[in-house]
């Protein structure tokens, strides 16, 4: 990670706050979809074992 570049007014701070605070939200939707493919994955498969169970 370089050091960001000062210039007067603290313009990169705002920019940098703005970026990261959108890499954040972003970070936590991703999560939050993965988490649920997850969940629904575990699921789906946990029906197909006792399908497997019923059929065999």
């Amino acid at each position: 990670m370089k050091a960001r570049p000062k210039i007067g007014l603290g313009f990169w701070d705002i920019v940098w706050d703005n970026v990261k605070s959108i890499i954040d939200k972003v970070a936590i939707d991703c999560t939050n979809i993965g988490l649920i493919v997850l969940e629904n994955y575990i699921d789906i498969k946990n029906k197909f074992i006792i399908i497997n169970k019923w059929t065999n």
